[in-house]
């Protein structure tokens, strides 16, 4: 790769839309500059048709952060919607060549 690229982390996390504006305003607050969101729809393959029951598409927020970011936003989503909402996010590795369009910078 290019020593022009940064090295962020994508955290990926799906929810119900009415969490959404919720968790936008989170991550606001955690220095987040700009997020994807993108429409989707979650299949349980698990064979309980009932375990989820939503009327409406789910959102997928992403956005890119600084490495040492991670802990602490996904500890603060975790405390503040895991025990309420059905919120899944996983984190992956990402190398951007303007970071500053997506976090601040700590």
């Amino acid at each position: 790769m290019t020593s022009r690229l940064t090295p962020m982390k994508v955290v990926s996390l799906t929810c119900e839309q009415g969490v959404a504006p919720r968790l936008l305003s989170t991550l606001k607050t955690l220095g987040i500059k700009s997020v994807r969101i993108t429409e989707t729809r979650v299949e349980e393959l698990c064979g309980d048709d009932d375990a989820v029951d939503l009327h409406q598409c789910q959102w997928l927020v992403e956005c890119v952060v600084p490495p040492e970011a991670v802990s602490s936003i996904i500890d603060e989503l975790s405390a503040t919607f895991l025990s309420r909402y059905d919120v899944g996010f996983y984190v992956h590795d990402a190398a951007v060549l303007r970071p500053g369009l997506f976090a601040l910078q700590k």
